[in-house]
């Protein structure tokens, strides 16, 4: 990792380290329930202190780490009513509530601010919040969020000393109780909203996919730009494509994607 790090920084290429991408494997190793994220005492959030002190502490000295980043889309599998079973356990012990994200994510914060005294970006890694998050949290109901309860949410996710709001950003609008189906446009118009009140900048960490045309992902561009969107991340760069949705340099997707990530970091910057 500090080989990586110290030429990243020798390129002038900006890294954002993601330290529990699959944040399935950690108890699945410690043959723990789910909901061990949530018990300090659990094998499971003793090694996110002991590994996340590793990794930012061997890191931080670089200049080419732009920010840390939790994982990967934990609040998607926060409160489901459906749980069954996971790795032959009951649904009820294993099943993951959004307490315990919040737990491990408030774990996680602590321990990369006493290892970074640059106090460097932090993010959770979340996908967009589903329609009906609040309701799952707080009833356990398939029923859609209002905007206030998006906002209350975005707090559980995001919370305390997380300096952003990350959101993965695949669909073109959602849907609000108290306003219907929305555009992308008003969608990222409420999520900037929400992320300010909180003090917080607004981060994409995804968005793309496999998309049919330039025009469409210029569009995601354009509502990004316009919204004033502080930082957003195409997913997803690979040398070889062999990751999901992928493209690469020398393809016919990569070639106009690397344009245009040049193209709006220009107007982005002419903004400022």
């Amino acid at each position: 990792l500090r080989q990586i790090a110290a030429r990243a920084e020798e390129l002038k290429i900006g890294l954002i380290p993601s330290l529990i991408w699959h944040f399935l494997a950690v108890p699945t190793f410690f043959d723990e329930p789910l909901r061990s994220w949530g018990e300090s005492s659990s094998r499971t959030s003793r090694f996110l202190e002991t590994y996340t002190r590793d990794v930012v502490g061997a890191l931080a000295g670089y200049k080419s780490i732009f920010a840390w980043e939790f994982g990967n889309e934990m609040n998607l599998q926060s409160d489901l009513p459906n749980w069954q079973t996971e790795f032959g356990r009951p649904g009820l012990e294993n099943k993951l509530n959004g307490r315990d994200v919040r737990r491990a994510f408030e774990v996680f914060l602590k321990t990369v601010r006493r290892c970074d005294p640059d106090r460097r970006m932090t993010m959770s890694g979340n996908a967009t919040l589903r329609p009906e998050q609040y309701h799952l949290f707080s009833k356990g109901e398939w029923k859609t969020d209002d905007v206030r309860q998006y906002a209350k949410m975005t707090k559980v996710f995001n919370p305390g000393k997380m300096s952003t709001v990350t959101e993965h950003v695949y669909e073109s609008g959602r849907e609000f109780a108290d306003r219907g189906e929305v555009s992308l446009d008003e969608q990222l118009a409420v999520a900037m909203e929400t992320a300010a009140s909180l003090g917080k900048a607004y981060v994409v960490g995804e968005f793309g996919g496999v998309l049919s045309s330039e025009r469409e992902y210029r569009k995601f561009y354009e509502a990004f730009r316009d919204a004033g969107v502080q930082l957003s991340l195409i997913w997803n760069f690979s040398l070889r494509g062999g990751v999901e949705h992928s493209f690469t340099a020398d393809s016919p997707r990569g070639a106009y994607l690397f344009r245009l990530i040049r193209e709006y970091d220009g107007k982005c910057g002419e903004d400022r």
